[in-house]
């Protein structure tokens, strides 16, 4: 085993134990609120679907089913002073993630943003850092599904993000989401979905990604 590989592997088991005491404090902290009278919190629960990491049938069978996977709380499950652990811990995951699809590692990254989609469950749905990161995260799952050709997946994971956290997710990152879900679609040879998506990211567009999408809209345009 390299160097790299012992890295690897001894980071993903430091991480591992972090994650596993972080859920072991949430797992208190909920048992302890079940014996508190619970309060109205007057608010809905956001709902956002993550893709579980398995092979491709077990994803198309998510994808029928159309079941949500996770559910972000309304409140933390964690005492606030771990916040900050948590929060820690979260970058650290997505920083791992980011460095494995960066090395083409994307199975591997999948794994590590489910990670990540574990603390921010944790974190919950109140917590404004947390939601913004968890949905980054599944952005980049969309993303990470396109390299590795998954692109039902990479599509089911883009349309579940754009309705149920459209009120929540910047332009910025709507874009992006619109953008990849195109491409998904381009590539199942689903030329007038991936058209509208396109034409709906460059609507909000600028700068690099508008030229981008400007080209994609252009070829498709030609296929006529």
């Amino acid at each position: 085993m390299d160097s790299k590989s012992r890295n690897v592997l001894s980071a993903a088991v430091v991480t591992a134990a972090l994650l596993g005491t972080l859920m072991y404090t949430a797992y208190r902290s909920r048992n302890s609120a079940k014996e508190a009278p619970k309060k109205d919190s007057g608010a809905p629960s956001t709902k956002v679907r993550s893709t579980k990491n398995g092979n491709s049938q077990q994803r198309q069978q998510q994808q029928q089913q159309a079941k949500p996977i996770m559910t972000l709380p309304p409140e933390s499950t964690i005492p606030p002073d771990e916040r900050a652990k948590a929060l820690e811990l979260l970058a650290a995951l997505k920083q791992q993630a980011n460095t494995a699809f960066q090395e083409c590692r994307y199975e591997d990254a999948i794994k590590r943003y489910e990670d990540c989609l574990e603390v921010t469950a944790v974190l919950g749905a109140r917590d404004a850092e947390a939601l913004q990161i968890d949905l980054v995260v599944r952005a980049n799952v969309i993303m990470t599904f396109i390299r590795l050709r998954d692109y039902n997946s990479a599509r089911h994971v883009a349309t579940m993000l754009l309705e149920d956290a459209a009120a929540f997710m910047k332009d910025d990152l709507r874009v992006k989401v619109l953008y990849r879900r195109g491409l998904a679609s381009k590539f199942l040879a689903d030329r007038g979905a991936a058209l509208a998506d396109f034409k709906a990211a460059l609507h909000l567009s600028q700068g690099q990604l508008a030229v981008a999408i400007t080209k994609e809209i252009e070829l498709l345009e030609k296929e006529r």
